[in-house]
């Protein structure tokens, strides 16, 4: 067998060796020998190799091999040296079994915050570093095991972009103790005292970035947007802190898109144009038509790629309740649906100074989506306050149908009373209004009748004519008052009833 081994000098030489040999113990030593610092990595036996700058000394299995072996050698190629950055790369992959079964001992947690701290470790020797584990695999193959979730976590938090794949294995299986056990490891990890508030800052910048990353494949379909949401707002969960920055950058850049009239630069997108690329070219068709006075610019075209969006600031707004939250629904609702699912009240509450239907919001022109029941409701409450005697009319009959439905169906108890009461009301107060008629129709004759007896210059005939003539004025100025004034507690008790009729339909 032949040897090679080569020493990286500054100019680059390779020294060559066929004549010797050696056992496997010498070969170590030489190995060790000709690295500088460790780690020292050697080859024995082999006839093809992918790296082969990667080893310190390689022992060729015969003249054949030991050719195309020095033929890659001899190839000018820049390659990084493995994880030759003064750390032990052993110790790290130690450390990281050791956390990923739930032990954090100071030692191991020193060991993973230097090296989180080494910003000359790149990620791609923590993917190798992860990759020793099966962390490369654990999607694909659909490994599962808490120690896998553990171990997925904490590549995570060091290297952000793959966040995503995290919430894909948990998505693999629908499974609390799942969350929970990298939730609650996260969050143990990230509180620890033994980790140095260098690192920390470090995997606070990958908590952020992170979060950054889960638009595209949420956009993409890649992973689902209530988990993504649950990411964001689980108490446990060490991503929360970066969910009020990833609202405000988001906004920031629907009021660049908003405003964006002619090219947008991409440096001031914190998402960049490829996630907003169809809203940029709607918001600048938008303007163009602006300029030509064109009526066409009322609401863009619905764009149905931000549907996920929707769904994920919808699941984010209910679970935190934040204006900020809710804006964004509502926005997004307006691009991918057309319309917003609010009702009146919580339209008025998001959104100041609209008349409960329409805002604007980032140049963007929002329409609440009013449903049937409510357009009915609208139509006869506009015909009511219109048309006085329908008024009355749909009263009576409505009151009378809710009599009957009431019995029977829950929803209609309250209103079922309250038009038992109105016709109460109604019926009373006319019986009332009929008896003081008749009583001031007789106190006018009782008056009439004593003044012709202390008068008795004038005869019986006259006051009798009087009598009757009064009789006939008073009548029909009476019955013409009844026929033209509609009694105000038939207005007060028409305005309660559709309150009411309102604020229980809203309730159902």
């Amino acid at each position: 067998m032949s040897v090679i081994n080569y020493v990286k000098t500054n100019k680059g030489l390779i020294e060559l060796s066929t004549t010797n040999q050696y056992t496997l113990q010498q070969i170590n030593y030489l190995a060790f020998s000709l690295a500088n610092y460790p780690p020292y990595a050697w080859a024995y036996n082999v006839a093809y190799l992918e790296q082969p700058h990667s080893f310190n000394l390689i022992i060729a299995s015969d003249n054949s091999a030991h050719g195309s072996i020095y033929s890659a050698l001899s190839t000018p190629k820049t390659v990084p040296a493995p994880l030759n950055y003064g750390f032990d790369e052993s110790a790290v992959k130690t450390a990281m079994k050791e956390l990923i079964s739930n032990s954090f001992s100071p030692r191991h947690l020193k060991t993973i915050s230097d090296a989180i701290s080494n910003t000359l470790i790149t990620p791609d020797n923590w993917h190798q570093i992860f990759n020793t584990e099966r962390a490369n695999r654990a999607v694909n193959e659909r490994l599962k095991s808490d120690r896998i979730g553990r171990l997925l976590t904490l590549r995570a938090m060091i290297i952000p972009h793959t966040l995503g794949e995290l919430i894909k294995w948990l998505e693999i299986e629908e499974n609390e103790k799942n969350w929970d056990n990298c939730l609650q490891f996260s969050k143990s990890f990230y509180n620890s005292q033994d980790l140095k508030p260098e690192a920390r800052g470090i995997v606070n910048d990958n908590l952020l970035t992170g979060a950054y990353n889960l638009i595209p494949p949420l956009l993409n379909q890649e992973i689902q947007a209530n988990n993504v949401a649950q990411l964001l707002t689980d108490r446990v969960s060490v991503w929360t802190s970066a969910k009020s920055t990833l609202i405000e950058n988001i906004h920031k850049d629907l009021d660049l898109i908003g405003k964006c009239v002619n090219v947008l630069d991409d440096k001031n997108l914190t998402f960049g144009q490829k996630i907003w690329n169809k809203l940029i070219e709607d918001r600048q068709k938008y303007h163009r038509l602006s300029w030509k006075g064109s009526q066409k610019t009322k609401n863009i075209k619905i764009i149905n790629d931000y549907q996920p969006l929707t769904i994920f600031f919808n699941c984010l707004a209910e679970k935190s309740n934040i204006i900020s939250e809710w804006i964004l629904y509502a926005y997004f609702s307006q691009v991918s649906e057309g319309s917003i699912p609010f009702s009146k009240n919580k339209f008025k509450e998001i959104f100041d100074q609209n008349d409960g239907n329409h805002a604007n919001c980032y140049y963007l022109n929002l329409r609440r989506k009013i449903s049937k029941q409510e357009q009915i409701i609208q139509l006869i409450v506009d015909e009511l306050k219109s048309n006085q005697k329908v008024r009355i009319l749909l009263f009576v009959l409505l009151s009378l149908l809710l009599i009957g439905l009431g019995e029977k169906f829950t929803p209609f108890k309250k209103i079922n009373n309250l038009s038992v009461e109105a016709i109460k009301i109604l019926t009373k107060d006319s019986e009332k209004t009929k008896q003081n008629n008749s009583t001031s129709s007789n106190q006018t004759s009782q008056q009439q009748t004593s003044t012709s007896s202390e008068s008795q210059n004038n005869n019986i005939g006259s006051t009798q004519q009087q009598n009757q003539t009064n009789n006939e004025q008073k009548n029909p100025q009476t019955e013409e008052q009844l026929k033209n004034e509609t009694p105000s507690y038939v207005d007060d008790a028409l305005k309660e009833f559709e309150s009411k009729t309102k604020v229980s339909i809203d309730k159902k």
